[in-house]
């Protein structure tokens, strides 16, 4: 990813293509997490939240970080009337999986991540 992209796309002039929550520390403002995200639409549940990416330093784990940032995202998709929150894990992080379990995540086995690299994209074209 390249930076200026990162900064034209989500904090430029025009369109915000994202959103992001930082939890920084207090004295020194180091970002040690952040949950990036954005809104999509399902033709059957209308505007949904989509969670690209929630990740905490590995040290800063285990305070509450993560579950604090996904409470903000949980206010934003009631103010803004989401039909649900989407994310995707990796199915060998198990402690991520163990974390979600604990909030009451519903992990779905019936559907299939579907993708189309650059490559993919021109060769369709």
């Amino acid at each position: 990813m390249y930076i200026l992209a990162l900064l034209k796309d989500g904090f430029g002039d025009g369109e915000k293509y994202f959103r992001c929550f930082v939890a920084e520390v207090v004295d020194s403002k180091k970002v040690v997490a952040f949950a990036l995200y954005f809104f999509v639409y399902s033709t059957w549940q209308g505007k949904m939240l989509y969670l690209e990416d929630l990740f905490v330093e590995g040290v800063y784990r285990g305070y509450g970080i993560g579950k604090s940032l996904l409470q903000q995202l949980s206010q934003v998709a009631h103010e803004t009337n989401c039909s649900r929150i989407h994310w995707i894990v990796l199915n060998w992080n198990q402690k991520a999986i163990d974390f979600y379990n604990s909030i009451g995540t519903r992990m779905l086995s019936d559907w299939r991540l579907c993708q189309l690299d650059r490559r993919g994209i021109e060769n369709l074209r």
